[in-house]
């Protein structure tokens, strides 16, 4: 009787997965926030200093 899960008043785990949503799925594409992105981070200033730093730090830690 100790052993019986119904008499003790518990769901045998078994069963739980009966009783579970299933989770949502989100997938979509972002959106651009300029219409030619590549081009931009490849000619602007900023991105291109940033690059040049990230590929500095990435060499050091090798």
């Amino acid at each position: 009787m100790m052993n019986d899960p119904a008499a003790l008043g518990m769901i045998p785990f078994d069963t739980i997965g009966l009783y579970e949503q299933p989770k949502p799925r989100f997938i979509f594409k972002m959106p651009r926030v300029v219409p030619d992105q590549k081009s931009k981070f490849e000619s602007d200033d900023l991105f291109k200093k940033l690059s040049r730093d990230s590929e500095l730090l990435k060499d050091e830690n090798e």
